[in-house]
This record gives structure tokens, C-alpha cells and sequence, in this order.
């Protein structure tokens, strides 16, 4: 208890680590330098209070008497702003010097965190909260490995909460986080966005799209594009102009919602029927047993649809079947009975 009374700790935050794409030059996530202020209220003369309430709440915009109430409050410290330019505290410090005001107002170095292109991987890399800590996507998953080590400021005081001064400050530095090196490749990624994009609206895809690129010899993923993504630097943003229209009828577990939707990675979170896109591994097992061939004449018959223990399956083009064709025109035609026939032959 007597330590808790002579002590007041002030907590510092490390700069998370920086995310890089597979090259380790193009950074997709990184933290800047930020400054959050707080006050000591028992430290602040009572003849400065209002005053000193005032210039807080002029220097950075905030509500008068929200910040009286702080300054006047029975308590150790109070958070005035976090997150905030060191232009703008600079402004504090100079009103500090100018009414000799040395105790009582804290202006301690903070980060914040920043996307240099905004929306890019948005699904994939996500963002970080108020406190620094990881919400969605690699920011979340590697949160414990980013995050660093918080340090503090520990500092004596009086019986009566006052400050001691520099003599009775302990500083202990923050440790940083660790860099993290993706293997998104930031072209890569970039080319795959623009033409889903274009896709998405040239075709009215009302449910947006998605797109992988893998490398088949190592498995590493190059690009996972969602269509449409957010901004990682304003993520409370929402993307959908028929939803911003509409924002300030919804309830707040419908905005919830609808935040959460724009945030998902839906290449990870949604599950999703592989249909025609599975033909490729049928056929590549059919020919890696050597069960057809793949450009002998007529070895498959397209009627329109095949049975299949008591089941009919159509051919997408049943109104018209593809008739006699080779493995290759089945897989260009993506004809249904085809592969059905093929998977027999190779009797897995």
C-alpha cells in the first residue's frame, strides 16, 4: 500500500514490429512516432486548473468540460489524448514554458500504426486497436511477436502525491517488436487487386470476389486478394455506399455486422465448393496412372447428363450436349459426365 501511495507509474509503448512483402524491402505495415498526453491532477495548482483545461482542450480540440472534470479529478493520472502528432503536443510544450507550468502535465512518446498503401492486403495484413494490440488478419495471428514489451516511467512522490522531480524518476525503455516478412509479394498482390477489381465491377459481382496466387513448388501464397477491401489507416470506415447512406438508421448490432463482413478474409473464414476448379486434380491423377490419354479421339460421350447410383447429373450444357470428345475438349468444355467417366476409369 505505502508503495502504491509514493509511487505513480507511467506506461510507455513500444513501436510493434514492421511487416515487409517477400522481398523485405516494401513495408505493408509499420509505426510511427506519436506522443500521448496525460495529467497528474494532484500536481496541478488549483489557481491553474481551469486554465490549464483550457489550453488542453483548445490545443487539441476536445470538449472543455470533459477536460475540467479530468484535471479536477481525485485520482493519480488521467488520459488527456493518445496517439497524437508531436506538432500538435509541440504546441503544449511551448504554452507550458509560457505560464511556467512544470508539473502535473505528462507528454510521454507513444507509436501509432500505419499503412503506407492504405488498402492493399487489407483482409490479409488487418489493423491494430487504440492500444496497439492486434484485431484481424497477420497483425492478430502474430500479435505476441510484434507486439514488443511495454517500458515505463517510474517516479517517487511526496505524502501529499507531489512530484520529487527527476531524482526520484526510474526509466525503463520499451522493447520493439519483431519484424515480420510475408509471402505476399507486394506486384504480385497489387496486379491481382486491380484486375479483380476490374472484374468485380465489369461483371456487377454484387458479392465482391476473391483471388489466390500460389506457388505450386513451395505452397507459398503470393497474392490473397479480397474484392471489395478497407482502408488499414481508417478501418471504421465503411466501404459500401448503399451502407454509408443508410449508417445512421442502423442499430449498433447491425453496424457491428457490417464492420465485421468488411473486415473478414472470406479466402479463410468462409468455406467454399471447389466445383469445376477440382476437374484439374482429377485429371492430373488420371494421367499420373496413366488411365487416358489426352488427345484420343472420342474416348468420352456427353449426352446431356450420366446416372450415378440412382443420381442424375447434368452437364452444365444439357440442352445441347457436347457429344464424342478427347480428355482435353472435356476439359476445355468442362464437361460434367466427362470427369464422372473419368474418375471410374481410374477406380480410386
Amino acid at each position: 500500500m505505502a508503495y502504491t501511495q509514493q509511487t505513480l507509474d507511467r506506461r510507455i509503448n513500444p513501436k510493434r514490429g514492421v511487416i515487409y512483402d517477400a522481398t523485405g524491402k516494401n513495408i505493408l505495415a509499420m509505426s510511427a512516432s506519436c506522443e500521448t498526453v496525460s495529467v497528474n491532477p494532484g500536481n496541478i495548482a488549483k489557481k491553474d486548473k481551469e486554465k490549464t483545461a483550457k489550453a488542453l482542450s483548445d490545443i487539441f480540440s476536445l470538449e472543455y468540460k470533459e477536460v475540467l472534470k479530468k484535471v479536477n479529478r481525485n485520482s493519480s493520472i488521467e488520459i488527456i489524448v493518445k496517439k497524437e502528432e508531436k506538432e500538435t503536443c509541440d504546441k503544449l510544450r511551448r504554452w507550458m514554458s509560457e505560464n511556467n507550468i512544470i508539473t502535473g502535465i505528462n507528454i510521454d512518446e507513444d507509436t501509432k500504426r500505419y499503412y503506407p498503401y492504405s488498402t492493399l492486403a487489407g483482409a490479409v495484413i488487418g489493423f491494430t486497436g487504440i492500444d496497439n494490440q492486434g484485431l484481424f488478419g497477420i497483425e492478430s495471428k502474430y500479435d505476441e511477436l510484434l507486439k514488443g514489451k511495454q517500458g515505463k516511467i517510474l517516479k517517487m512522490t511526496s505524502a501529499t502525491g507531489s512530484d520529487l522531480g527527476k531524482e526520484g524518476e526510474n526509466y525503463i525503455p520499451a522493447e520493439n517488436g519483431k519484424d515480420l516478412i510475408l509471402t505476399i509479394d507486394m506486384t504480385i498482390q497489387g496486379i491481382a487487386e486491380k484486375y479483380l477489381s476490374k472484374a468485380c465491377i465489369d461483371n456487377k459481382c454484387t458479392e465482391g470476389g476473391s483471388v489466390i496466387i500460389m506457388n505450386p513448388k513451395t505452397g507459398d501464397i503470393l497474392a490473397m486478394a479480397n474484392y471489395p477491401s478497407y482502408n488499414l489507416n481508417s478501418p471504421y470506415e465503411i466501404n459500401n455506399e448503399e451502407m454509408k447512406n443508410n449508417w445512421s438508421k442502423m442499430q449498433a448490432g447491425q453496424r457491428n455486422n457490417a464492420l465485421q463482413q468488411m473486415w473478414r478474409n472470406r479466402m479463410i473464414s468462409d468455406t467454399y465448393e471447389p466445383g469445376s476448379t477440382f476437374k484439374l486434380l482429377t485429371t492430373s491423377a488420371s494421367l499420373e496412372e496413366g488411365a487416358v490419354t489426352v488427345d484420343k479421339p472420342a474416348q468420352f460421350n456427353c449426352t446431356g447428363s450420366i446416372t450415378i447410383a440412382g443420381a442424375r447429373i447434368k452437364c452444365w450444357r444439357s440442352y445441347r450436349p457436347h457429344g464424342s470428345q478427347s480428355l482435353r475438349e472435356g476439359l476445355m468444355n468442362s464437361c460434367n459426365p466427362v470427369f464422372i467417366g473419368l474418375r471410374t476409369k481410374t477406380r480410386y
